[in-house]
């Protein structure tokens, strides 16, 4: 029972780093069908069953929260990485000198 804790969490954070509500949507659908066939599979009442979906089903979303969190912290850190990068050569911040620019030489 814990594991399945364990992969809803794993999961969801892998969803919200790569993929969207759609996404979202589908694993949830998956979930609570899997998370109620196994607990008729070990013969859990069905107050518990349902107790058990909803456990998992919050610890897939919020490991679902988790991944939007990390996948815009990791763009804006590169953003961030990308801007200090150009003031060290002398650049403008946002300004990257390529194709387009205005920059005179």
């Amino acid at each position: 029972m814990l594991w399945s804790f364990a992969v809803a969490g794993l999961v969801g954070l892998l969803l919200g780093c790569w993929f969207r509500i759609p996404a979202l949507v589908g694993a949830s659908a998956v979930a609570a069908l899997m998370t109620m066939l196994g607990a008729a599979h070990t013969g859990l009442h069905i107050l518990s069953a349902v107790g058990l979906t909803f456990a998992v089903l919050g610890v897939l979303q919020v490991g679902y929260i988790a991944g939007l969190t990390l996948s815009y912290a990791w763009s804006r850190a590169k953003f961030l990485l990308a801007d200090r990068y150009m003031l060290a050569e002398g650049q403008a911040p946002g300004h990257s000198g390529g194709l387009g620019s205005s920059r005179k030489t």
